[in-house]
């Protein structure tokens, strides 16, 4: 027993600086700013331009990966909390359009300091453990997920939003000061052109990847609105969906790590995925809904892990790579958020669900004609 615990010690050394800062981030993001959509919508906002929000928030994200050459990694988390705080002021103050300055600055804090985090959080992870890293990167931001909401619920109930914001902004210097303490200077270059060059295999995948990852955790949370409209009942769903999934996701990561068969592991998920992605699309009853979207967060939540391993086996993790997983995931979420936008406009939303589930459906497909065709490793397919 206790070599098992010191073993589970050791493993979260190794990986000290990335989940500390995750943590302390997603405490925030969790508690506050995961109810940004619900006050949108409370301002008046229509649900198409709050999905236009998180459209916005990765084109912004491509732009600036696209003029970035090198990364000050403290430098680029200390501004990226700073955004995180701005965020949170521009719903504090909030005029006529926040929102769109709201999606601008997300878009810089996936640009700057995601970029940035994961570069640190991932720059020592043999790979031996892709999955199993991958899902502790995951699994702390789904136990504050659990937690969090409802205390941001009832804080709105008993005050209002605005306190909720100003509390976010005022937790921000807890993370600045642990990055100006723990976080070494370094400076971090690449080549926008060779790292383009490099990611050959993988941009198909990272688009695909980059569409599915903001299904649950933005264009579901947004559509919900149309059901749910209470603070309470927004923080329980976030609670719901957080905890669906969330050992066996550490599980399904270790076997995967052991058995390298990614693709093995993930492509039945992914394929039932897609299938109860067209079903949510088709029920409009309340309760079987939330029924199926807690089988959906199953799924999702225990291939994430695997699914954000794969790139990581095939190329190095240097800050080139972590630009361009992060410049062609967003361009995937900007393709596929934009037109749920034009579709939520004419009140056709089921189909922005069947373009999702077509794409979990083709997921396996390109991943594995990829492996075949460019990444040549064939042990993940066997």
């Amino acid at each position: 027993m206790a070599q098992s615990v010191h073993a589970i010690l050791q493993y979260f050394k190794h990986l000290e600086s990335g989940h500390s800062l995750i943590s302390l981030i997603n405490i925030p993001n969790a508690i506050g700013l995961s109810f940004a959509s619900l006050y949108f919508k409370s301002q008046g906002l229509p649900i198409f331009k709050i999905i236009i929000v998180w459209a916005i928030s990765p084109a912004v994200a491509m732009l600036v990966v696209s003029l970035v050459r090198s990364y000050s990694i403290r430098t680029f988390l200390c501004i990226g909390i700073l955004l995180y705080a701005m965020k949170a002021l521009t719903l504090f103050f909030y005029f006529k359009y926040s929102y769109l300055l709201y999606g601008m600055l997300a878009g810089l804090v996936l640009g700057i300091f995601w970029v940035a985090l994961n570069y640190i959080f991932f720059s020592r992870s043999p790979s031996a453990n892709h999955a199993k890293n991958s899902s502790v990167y995951f699994i702390i931001p789904s136990l504050l997920g659990i937690i969090l909401p409802p205390v941001g619920a009832l804080i709105i109930g008993y005050t209002n939003f605005k306190v909720l914001f100003a509390l976010v902004v005022l937790l921000s210097p807890i993370s600045l000061g642990y990055v100006l303490k723990k976080i070494p200077a370094q400076i971090a270059v690449f080549n926008f052109r060779d790292s383009h060059r490099r990611f050959k295999g993988l941009k198909l995948i990272t688009g695909f990847e980059g569409a599915l990852h903001f299904f649950q955790s933005v264009f579901i949370p947004v559509y919900i609105l149309l059901f749910l409209t209470s603070e309470f009942e927004v923080g329980g769903f976030h609670s719901y969906t957080a905890f669906i999934g969330f050992i066996v996701t550490v599980i399904l990561a270790k076997y995967s790590d052991k058995q390298q068969k990614r693709l093995v592991v993930i492509a039945p998920l992914l394929i039932a995925m897609g299938v109860v992605i067209l079903l949510l699309g088709a029920i409009h009853q309340v309760w079987w809904w939330l029924m199926l979207i807690g089988v959906y967060s199953f799924l999702d939540n225990i291939t994430l892990p695997i699914r954000f391993a794969i790139p990581m086996d095939f190329k190095g993790k240097d800050i080139g790579f972590w630009a361009m997983s992060e410049f062609y995931g967003n361009f995937g979420r900007t393709v596929l958020l934009a037109l749920s936008a034009v579709f939520f406009y004419f009140n056709a939303y089921w189909l922005a669900f069947i373009i999702f589930a077509l794409i979990a459906l083709f997921y396996p497909s390109v991943i594995n004609y990829q492996i075949k065709r460019n990444l040549h490793k064939p042990l993940l397919t066997s």
